[in-house]
């Protein structure tokens, strides 16, 4: 298991979309070029306003990352073993779980 060497790869996600533009989520997982099992991936989740979320926990690839100042990560070893986990929900304190599905940056 081996990315690219020579590329960044970036999978994008979005929420389902929301009443409150608020309560919509936005997360990239980045691998960098040539990413190996122990790469950590950077994520990065922003709300619909584009402001990065804080204390959260992403819901991806069978992991419940914790999200702090719009950030969080795996290993890449991590990612493989959960790609075939399917459900991504963005959990934040005090608002509704809300579900995303893959999407084309």
């Amino acid at each position: 298991m081996k990315s690219p060497a020579d590329k960044k790869i970036v999978f994008f996600f979005h929420s389902h979309p929301t009443k409150d533009i608020k309560m919509r989520w936005r997360a990239e997982v980045t691998f960098p070029p040539g990413a190996t099992a122990n790469t950590t991936l950077g994520i990065s989740v922003v709300d619909g306003e584009g402001e990065p979320v804080n204390d959260a926990v992403f819901e991806f690839a069978g992991q419940e990352l914790p999200v702090k100042d719009g950030e969080s990560s795996m290993t890449f070893a991590e990612f493989i073993a959960g790609k075939h986990s399917v459900p991504i929900w963005l959990h934040r304190k005090g608002m509704k779980p809300v579900p995303g599905v893959p999407t084309f940056g």
